[in-house]
């Protein structure tokens, strides 16, 4: 594959990137639809637009993946956090359960107010999502979770040996869980310095 960052546009095939230590600009966002699998490694991916993130889409019979080790994702557009309803957290990464099965693995990433949605379709039977958060940080300015997990997903999503850095109002959660057919635990993990073991919401 030839993939242009930031281009709206859907992988090829399953796909492997080496970033080599740079830093690049995603303004749109990077589409792995139909169960493709998605590999990015050493280096940044700086959003500076409304769009800018990376959607994995599950499809039936599909056993996707996604692995991300040693990636920063920075959002640029909401700078400063100054007040309760002002410069949300912009997701930076968007996993939509559609029938399919998914595995997503971020080790050593780091998130600078640039968050991880999961959400699935209404109407759509959910996919079964397996995701793991291994040694990451998590620096959240602005007023949205860190991590939101929404409706029609099923599944686990596992935090372990990672840091969240909390600048935010009492209503925004290192982990929101709103959905019942995902569970979410953290283990050997730190909140604003506070240590958490703990499954559910996590605030």
């Amino acid at each position: 594959n030839t993939v242009t960052l930031g281009n709206n546009s859907n992988i090829g095939d399953n796909t492997g990137i080496d970033l080599n230590g740079t830093s690049q600009k995603i303004v749109d966002s990077i589409k792995a639809q139909s169960g493709q699998s998605l590999t990015m490694v050493d280096g940044t991916l700086v959003k500076d637009g409304t769009f800018g993130k990376i959607r994995f889409d599950t499809a039936q019979g599909a056993n996707q993946k996604g692995l991300f080790d040693g990636v920063t994702f920075t959002n640029t557009r909401a700078a400063t956090h100054t007040g309760s309803s002002s410069n949300a957290t912009d997701s930076m990464i968007q996993i939509v359960p559609k029938e399919g099965n998914g595995t997503y693995i971020f080790k050593n990433c780091v998130f600078n107010n640039a968050s991880v949605e999961i959400n699935g379709l209404s109407g759509v039977e959910p996919g079964n999502i397996n995701v793991v958060f291994e040694n990451c940080t998590f620096n959240n300015w602005g007023n949205t979770h860190a991590i939101d997990i929404k409706s029609y997903a099923k599944g686990s999503v596992t935090i372990t040996g990672c840091t969240f850095n909390m600048e935010t109002t009492s209503n925004v959660k290192a982990v929101s869980k709103s959905n019942g057919q995902v569970t979410a635990t953290i283990s050997d993990s730190t909140v604003n310095g506070t240590k958490v073991e703990a499954s559910g919401d996590i605030k």
